[in-house]
Parts: C-alpha cells; sequence; structure tokens
C-alpha cells in the first residue's frame, strides 16, 4: 500500500501519528514541528486519505496491516492515535506490543462503535452527511465549502454547523483535506464492522505505558 508519511528526525523514542478518518497526516504538522530535534516522528495518512491510495477495503485489519509494514523492523515505537487512529494503536498495542513502546488514546470511539445505539449518536450523522458530500461533491470549490461548512459538529441537541465555530481558514484547510477522502472509509464504521467484537476486552492485555485524554 503506498501510504503518505511526513517524518522529522531527533534522537529520542521513535514517535508514530495516527489521524481520525477523514483527516490526514498534514493535520499532524504543528506535531511534527514540536518534535522534530526530540525524537524521530512520522505521521501517515491511512489508506483511502490525504496523499496515500485508496483501496478495495478500509477494515481495522488492514489499517493495522498498513501501520506494521511501516514501522516492522524498526525499535518499537510510541503509537499516539486520534479517534479512528486510536482503535488502529489499541488494535496493535494487544496484538504486537513488540512493535509498541507506549500507547497515546485521544477522544478515542472504540467503545461507542460497539454501541448498538451508535446509529443514533450525532457524529454518526456527521459522518453520513460527509460521506454523501463525498460520494457526489460539487465540482466547483466554492460550492464544496460551503457544503463544507454547513456540516453538523455533531453536538447533541444543537443544529450547529461547522462554519459557526470555525474560521475560514479552518474550513479552507478542511475543504482540502476532505476532497482527498475515499467515501468509502466510511462504510465499515456506519455498519459496525469496523472494530472486532474481541478488541474491548483485548485492551485488557495492553501492558505499555499508557495514556488516555478525552474531551466532552
Amino acid at each position: 500500500m503506498d501510504l503518505e508519511v511526513r517524518a522529522v528526525e531527533g534522537p529520542g523514542v521513535s514517535v508514530v501519528l495516527l489521524h481520525g478518518v477523514s483527516d490526514s497526516a498534514a493535520g499532524y504538522r504543528p506535531v511534527l514541528a514540536h518534535l522534530e530535534g526530540r525524537h524521530p516522528a512520522r505521521a501517515v495518512s491511512f489508506r483511502g486519505h490525504g496523499g496515500s491510495a485508496r483501496a478495495g477495503s478500509y477494515m481495522l485489519a488492514d489499517y493495522c496491516a498498513d501501520v506494521v509494514a511501516l514501522i516492522e523492523g524498526t525499535a518499537p515505537a510510541v503509537l499516539a492515535g486520534h479517534s479512528l487512529g486510536s482503535v488502529v494503536a489499541a488494535r496493535l498495542a494487544s496484538t504486537r506490543p513488540d512493535l509498541v513502546a507506549g500507547f497515546f488514546v485521544e477522544d478515542s470511539p472504540l467503545l461507542a462503535l460497539r454501541d448498538p445505539e451508535r446509529a443514533d449518536a450525532p457524529w454518526f450523522d456527521v459522518f453520513r452527511r460527509t460521506q454523501a458530500l463525498l460520494a457526489d461533491p460539487p465540482a466547483d470549490d466554492a460550492a464544496f465549502l460551503a457544503a463544507v461548512g454547513d456540516l453538523p459538529v455533531g453536538v447533541p441537541g444543537s443544529d450547529v454547523r461547522m462554519r459557526d465555530v470555525a474560521s475560514p481558514r479552518f474550513l479552507q484547510l478542511r475543504a482540502s483535506v476532505l476532497r482527498q477522502v475515499d467515501p468509502c472509509v466510511f462504510d465499515p464504521i456506519l455498519d459496525g464492522t469496523l472494530v472486532p467484537p474481541e478488541l474491548p476486552d483485548a485492551l485488557a492485555t495492553i501492558g505499555c505505558p499508557t495514556a488516555v485524554i478525552a474531551g466532552t
């Protein structure tokens, strides 16, 4: 799999940065700048995202295999994952502990993805609407930008749109990233097949240092 990877060098422990669904390695530019000179760090765009190739399958096992191919043969790395990236990191920390020196979890949806009520969650509505936009996007950049601004932000009990809370610069960046996303990446999330049934219980086997960050 041809993956986009952004990297910096440094003398410390290797760090691998894993983004959320519909994002890309580009979102980690500030983090890479912070780590440069301190740690060797790589931010990878998952298959179907950013500058990485599109694929016929977007299951958790596919994302994990891509990351294993990226880091296998090197020293164990600290995996820092946001949202989808945190689920990939959790799977690798439980199945390939030889590759994982530490595990940083940011805003993980892992248990929510196994929740039978997930289809009613506001952020699933965001996923559905984003997928619909990407499946039939306006050809005109201005119209696409306006459609991105009209996407909901997923706040429960609110109809707040992205344009209501995001700066024009952020909306432009978000639109440029979404233009690169394969709409099929949402399929396993929306149909509930992304996370295998055994993964939540497997979290108990993770023995590396772990940090968990969650927002409201």
